[in-house]
């Protein structure tokens, strides 16, 4: 998370990746580093049990929110 917003707070578009239960720390941490719209992709939690075909359908539902934060035009 800190390394995205050191990114974002020079320019470079970034979005870091959370399971649920850490989804409110991002929203937490970028308010708190003057990022309060900084966006995150979030997953379902665990990943670290996960097998290969779990652990593509949630890199896939990354991926998904991924291009639409990146193409949000908002």
């Amino acid at each position: 998370m800190s390394v995205s917003v050191e990114l974002e707070k020079i320019g470079i578009p970034s979005v870091v990746i959370a399971t649920r239960p850490f989804a409110d720390a991002c929203k937490g941490i970028a308010k708190a580093n003057s990022l309060p719209d900084m966006k995150h992709a979030t997953v379902e939690h665990p990943i670290g049990s996960l097998n290969e075909a779990e652990l593509m359908e949630r890199a896939e539902s990354a991926a998904e929110q991924i291009v639409k934060i990146v193409t949000d035009k908002s």
